[in-house]
């Protein structure tokens, strides 16, 4: 934060020693270092320094005793999640995408992505390692969180044997998974006519998971219902670039990407849709998994591979034209379709019941909130 403070230009190294509201300290190769924030200035011409202390100085809230017993399972449940390596592959297929189509960015679906992966964990660039010293590395596993410190320390024992180490290396491949599609985005905002630093910014707001308010009440959901920032995040990426409100929107020419990409997905969709009419792993499948991902045949895999759809962005361009070539050409009944989208709409709506209740409620009422059906048949 001091680094970047100090490249927009309102932030001053002074003595170590100094301290207060406005003072931010950090060590550097051992060494205490301070910034202080001019608060007299202004970033990007509009924007007053003031806001960002205060910002800075984060949400007076303490987490009571009841509250940490009932974030524990939703905290121990999204660990398994993001420590599955296959996480990390999924979230490529999902962010690349979606950054494709609502960032401007031009860098290859999927592929590009990839790549910067196999950067990372093999002769690598400079690239990932500057965009880390801007603060944009993280994702799910770094989300601002007071435990967040723990998993820091994990990182820097990471080259020691044990648990800790085995923990930080999933955790850094899932940290990985995410700054790939932000090093392939920043490559083509820079090929774009975007400075190093307005590339930076524009990279975090592909999904931007230290964007916050001052509520302690969503502080509190958040930590007792899992993966409730990235929901919220993702449609309010979705809203800003339908409404042009991104940064660098004019620039990037986000909301003229934005349809044309989206039409040419809703059409392949479509098409993909007809082809898949008399597919049997298709057909069989339940709606959710049938409308969440595309099915794609391998040769020699038995079924088909899926490949999960980018979650707002997908209800839109993909779930809408499937259902419509559904509804137009199969058995099934235009009410279930209907049914079925609107199960997946309100899967993208923020909010759920919080993980420690979730599995006693669905087993006394033996009802899946995720599949919407009985739990036992």
């Amino acid at each position: 934060v001091g680094f970047v403070l100090q490249g927009l230009g309102i932030a001053k190294r002074v003595a170590s020693g100094k301290t207060g509201p406005k003072i931010i300290r950090a060590k550097i190769d051992g060494v205490d270092t301070a910034w202080e924030i001019d608060t007299k200035g202004t970033v990007f011409g509009d924007i007053p320094a003031e806001i960002i202390v205060k910002g800075m100085d984060g949400i007076k809230s303490t987490m009571p005793g009841f509250m940490k017993l009932f974030s524990f399972p939703a905290d121990v449940f999204r660990k398994f999640i993001t420590r599955d390596p296959a996480y990390a592959i999924r979230q490529i297929f999902r962010d690349s995408t979606a950054a494709y189509m609502a960032t401007g960015s031009n860098a290859t679906p999927v592929l590009g992505a990839l790549k910067e992966l196999k950067n990372m964990y093999g002769d690598g660039d400079k690239t990932a390692r500057q965009l880390m010293a801007g603060g944009l590395s993280g994702g799910q596993v770094i989300t601002g969180s007071p435990d967040d410190m723990k998993k820091i320390i994990q990182q820097v024992a990471s080259g020691k044997p044990g648990w800790s180490m085995a923990m930080a290396k999933l955790d850094g491949f899932a940290m990985a998974g995410d700054m790939a599609t932000r090093v392939a985005a920043y490559k083509s905002f820079i090929k774009q006519g975007l400075t190093e630093r307005e590339a930076e910014l524009a990279s975090l707001e592909i999904m931007n998971f230290s964007r916050r308010g001052v509520s302690p009440t969503v502080l509190f959901l958040n930590s007792m219902i899992p993966f409730l920032s990235a929901n919220i995040q993702g449609l309010d990426v979705l809203y800003r670039a339908f409404k042009g409100q991104m940064g660098y929107s004019e620039r990037l020419k986000i909301q003229e990407k934005l349809f044309a990409r989206g039409a040419f997905l809703a059409l392949a969709t479509a098409a993909y849709a007809i082809a898949m009419d008399d597919d049997e792993t298709y057909e069989n499948a339940r709606p959710s998994e049938r409308y969440g991902n595309w099915f794609v045949p391998v040769a020699g895999l038995d079924g088909a591979l899926r490949v999960p759809i980018p979650f707002e962005l997908g209800l839109i361009f993909k779930v809408l034209p499937e259902a419509v070539v559904r509804a137009a050409k199969s058995d099934e009944k235009g009410s279930e379709i209907i049914g079925d989208i609107k199960d997946m709409l309100m899967k993208s709506v923020p909010g759920d019941i919080p993980l420690a209740a979730k599995p006693a409620l669905e087993v006394m009422s033996n009802y899946s909130f995720f599949t919407n059906s009985a739990v036992v048949g």
